[in-house]
């Protein structure tokens, strides 16, 4: 077992000894446990976030995929009449599809680097405001402890997700 995970066993090991010993001394301690993952599917912050980095990078992709289709087209037009053109010009449209190729690739990593930059900065608004929304419906319904993330079973008594994915739905 990896050391994250063994100390995440720990971690939650402790948290649910705390969490018995906790309810042995009161009458019972309420748990609650949320699902990240479908907050992050099924959230509305998510999904706006989402809608949000589609319509940030939509022109630049549409440029990209211009690009890639005229290098298409130089490409076929090229060994379709590369047997009928004179040697300086078939070095000049060799040097224009290389260049473009260059282009379209270091456009393309670009675009990848600049998604994956603002992903994650959406990302980290779309969990802070989630962990807040979490908190919200905890203390709103007495948890004295919520989990997240995976649980091997978690029984529909403890899980609060559609509580927060309904909360979600409603901050602006």
């Amino acid at each position: 077992m990896s050391r994250g995970k063994s100390l995440l066993s720990s971690s939650l090991c402790a948290l649910l000894v705390f969490a018995a010993t906790a309810a042995s001394a009161q009458d019972r301690a309420k748990i609650g446990f949320v699902d990240t993952g479908r907050l992050m599917l099924e959230g509305a912050p998510a999904a706006a976030a989402l809608k949000k980095l589609d319509g940030e990078f939509s022109e630049r992709n549409k440029e990209l995929q211009a690009q890639a289709a005229r290098l298409q087209s130089l490409t076929e037009r090229f060994n379709r009449d590369s047997a009928l053109l004179r040697d300086s010009e078939l070095a000049a449209r060799q040097r224009e599809i290389v260049s473009l190729e260059n282009t379209v690739r270091r456009r393309q990593e670009e675009l990848k680097e600049d998604f994956a930059r603002r992903r994650s900065e959406e990302l980290a608004q779309v969990s802070e405001v989630t962990r807040r929304v979490v908190r919200q419906v905890a203390e709103a319904g007495n948890y004295d402890l919520v989990l997240e993330s995976d649980g091997v079973y978690v029984g529909k008594q403890v899980d609060i997700t559609d509580k927060v994915i309904q909360a979600l739905a409603n901050v602006r």
